[in-house]
């Protein structure tokens, strides 16, 4: 896919002329197997270096060009947080959507709304699984999702 940014050249007389630049993008499922079959330092790098041109950089590019017209529910599937071959890589991924992306209120909301608050108890579990990492990081993401893990946990605690 490719994406064309229209910037105006100031320079020139004509305004209604404008130049083109442009940006390779991966298909979101090409971006999404990247993301989610590299190493964690890998990740790291794209995360740190967003400009760069290498393919796990590009995929979050990619991830986020997505997401500013699409879905969270498109892209992210939580059920992936249960499997344990795809376990970790989705819960990197879901940190990433929490803490360092633009679209991290976007997520924050998904997770509330239709990860903790829904009545599948696999979704409930998977918010959780994102959430738990956070509690060793000691992030005050956290404190806002207090009151709805504790319902969680009320709900599914009490031993029968």
């Amino acid at each position: 896919m490719e994406v064309n940014y229209k910037i105006l050249d100031e320079e020139s007389n004509d305004a209604m002329m404008p130049s083109t630049t442009k940006e390779d993008l991966m298909p979101i499922g090409k971006a999404l197997h990247v993301l989610l079959n590299i190493g964690d330092r890998v990740f790291d790098q794209a995360v740190a270096n967003d400009a760069a041109q290498t393919p796990p950089a590009r995929a979050l590019r990619s991830l986020n060009h997505y997401l500013d017209a699409g879905s969270i529910a498109d892209v992210f599937d939580p059920i992936q947080l249960l499997k344990p071959k795809c376990g970790q890589a989705a819960l990197r991924l879901g940190h990433y959507l929490i803490l360092a992306s633009r679209h991290s209120t976007k997520f924050r909301l998904y997770l509330r709304t239709d990860l903790l608050e829904s009545t599948d108890k696999r979704l409930q579990l998977a918010g959780l699984l994102l959430l738990e990492k956070l509690t060793n990081q000691k992030n005050k993401v956290l404190v806002q999702y207090v009151p709805d893990i504790s319902r969680v946990a009320t709900k599914y605690g009490q031993v029968k």
